[in-house]
Protein backbone atom coordinates (compact mmCIF):
# COMPACT_ATOMS: atom_id res chain seq x y z
CA UNK A 1 0.00 0.00 0.00
CA UNK A 2 1.17 3.81 -0.87
CA UNK A 3 0.82 6.83 1.22
CA UNK A 4 -0.63 9.51 -0.17
CA UNK A 5 -1.33 13.26 1.33
CA UNK A 6 -2.08 16.63 0.35
CA UNK A 7 -0.09 18.88 1.81
CA UNK A 8 -0.66 23.19 0.99
CA UNK A 9 1.95 25.79 0.80
CA UNK A 10 1.34 29.61 -0.29
CA UNK A 11 -1.67 28.77 -1.83
CA UNK A 12 0.37 25.38 -3.86
CA UNK A 13 -0.65 21.92 -3.48
CA UNK A 14 1.70 19.07 -3.57
CA UNK A 15 0.44 15.39 -3.31
CA UNK A 16 2.98 13.62 -1.27
CA UNK A 17 3.51 9.78 -2.46
CA UNK A 18 5.65 7.73 -0.24
CA UNK A 19 5.94 3.48 -0.44
CA UNK A 20 4.60 2.68 2.70
CA UNK A 21 7.24 1.26 4.50
CA UNK A 22 9.86 4.13 4.29
CA UNK A 23 7.97 6.54 6.69
CA UNK A 24 10.38 7.76 9.48
CA UNK A 25 13.60 6.68 7.43
CA UNK A 26 16.41 8.86 6.34
CA UNK A 27 18.64 9.03 3.17
CA UNK A 28 21.73 10.91 2.49
CA UNK A 29 24.17 10.33 -0.38
CA UNK A 30 27.23 13.21 -0.24
CA UNK A 31 25.69 16.25 0.88
CA UNK A 32 21.96 15.12 -0.23
CA UNK A 33 20.14 14.61 2.20
CA UNK A 34 16.13 13.20 2.52
CA UNK A 35 14.18 12.46 5.87
CA UNK A 36 10.79 10.72 4.88
CA UNK A 37 8.76 12.39 7.79
CA UNK A 38 5.29 11.38 9.09
CA UNK A 39 4.45 15.34 9.10
CA UNK A 40 4.86 15.39 5.24
CA UNK A 41 4.09 12.08 4.00
CA UNK A 42 1.91 10.03 6.41
CA UNK A 43 -1.53 11.10 4.73
CA UNK A 44 -3.95 7.99 4.03
CA UNK A 45 -3.00 4.54 3.20
CA UNK A 46 -4.63 3.68 0.16
CA UNK A 47 -4.35 0.97 -2.51
CA UNK A 48 -3.02 0.84 -6.04
CA UNK A 49 -5.95 1.44 -7.77
CA UNK A 50 -7.03 4.46 -6.07
CA UNK A 51 -3.00 5.86 -5.75
CA UNK A 52 -3.30 6.09 -9.31
CA UNK A 53 -6.49 8.49 -9.53
CA UNK A 54 -5.02 10.24 -7.41
CA UNK A 55 -1.42 10.79 -8.74
CA UNK A 56 -3.52 11.32 -12.68
CA UNK A 57 -5.00 14.32 -11.46
CA UNK A 58 -2.36 16.08 -9.13
CA UNK A 59 -0.12 19.23 -10.77
CA UNK A 60 2.22 18.69 -8.39
CA UNK A 61 3.79 15.57 -6.74
CA UNK A 62 6.83 14.57 -4.37
CA UNK A 63 7.54 10.78 -4.52
CA UNK A 64 8.93 8.81 -2.57
CA UNK A 65 9.99 5.03 -3.01
CA UNK A 66 10.44 2.37 -5.94
CA UNK A 67 6.68 0.93 -6.12
CA UNK A 68 5.11 4.61 -5.70
CA UNK A 69 7.46 5.91 -8.86
CA UNK A 70 6.48 2.96 -10.65
CA UNK A 71 3.08 3.22 -10.35
CA UNK A 72 3.59 7.20 -11.66
CA UNK A 73 5.83 6.32 -14.40
CA UNK A 74 3.47 3.15 -15.72
CA UNK A 75 0.20 4.33 -15.65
Amino acid sequence: MIYIKKNTSQGSEVLAVCDEDLIGKKFSEKKLKLDVTERFYKGELVNDEKAIVLMKIAKNINIVGKKSIKFKICK
